[in-house]
């Protein structure tokens, strides 16, 4: 297989290219397996490879978009991360209609 396929080549188990489960590998390694985030609760040992900057909010899949995390902190910064896209979303929003002057 070629070198440039690889990361077309999904694993069974976690449908993830295979570049970013080396990744993961990558990721936890660099840290020493300490968790990165370090937040209330956190339990310093990271089993999760998480995007600084969230895919959905423009980050990317390189080494520089991630860090180590336990399971504690990224459930936190997961739903953080959720809440502030739910907020921007809600910015784009078109505003209500205004009523029509003839009705009350």
């Amino acid at each position: 297989m070629a070198r440039g396929v690889l990361a077309m080549v999904w694993s069974k188990n976690r449908q993830r290219p295979y570049e970013q489960r080396k990744g993961r590998a990558d990721v936890l390694s660099r840290a020493a397996g300490q968790c990165q985030i370090k937040g209330p609760g956190c339990t310093r040992l990271a089993t999760i490879d998480d995007h600084v900057v969230p895919l959905s909010l423009g980050g990317s899949l390189g080494l520089h978009n991630r860090q180590a995390a336990c399971k504690t902190c990224h459930d936190l910064k997961t739903a953080r991360d959720a809440r502030s896209a739910k907020t921007a979303i809600q910015a784009k929003a078109k505003p209500p209609a205004r009523k029509h002057p003839g009705l009350k």
